[in-house]
């Protein structure tokens, strides 16, 4: 599990940031914002219309989790916010995603 530290909270969507890029690797869009800290912040967002159950939707996220958490070494300090569109290949998508960010 990613570190809270590392996680962006519901205060970072509900004002207006000024978005640097954006991208999409396969299944995943990935936001990237100018960092408000010193270290790696993002998100996962994963809606209803990938898979209706929730169990389902939070394993796509600590997937995404899980592989951010182990490059997290190597990432810029930015904000970046992931979306999911499809759930195939999560992992390699995520990966791609990773290596565009660096």
């Amino acid at each position: 599990m990613l570190a809270k530290k590392n996680r962006l909270t519901a205060g970072f969507f509900r004002t207006r940031k000024r978005q640097i890029e954006s991208f999409v690797c396969g299944g995943v869009s990935a936001r990237v914002y100018q960092a408000q800290t010193r270290v790696f912040r993002c998100a996962a967002v994963v809606p209803v219309k990938v898979d209706k159950r929730a169990v389902a939707r939070n394993k796509v996220r600590r997937t995404i989790y899980t592989t951010i958490q182990n490059e997290l070494k190597n990432l810029p300090v930015i904000d970046v916010i992931f979306f999911v569109s499809k759930t195939e290949n999560i992992e390699a998508d995520i990966s791609a995603a990773i290596k565009k960010l660096l």
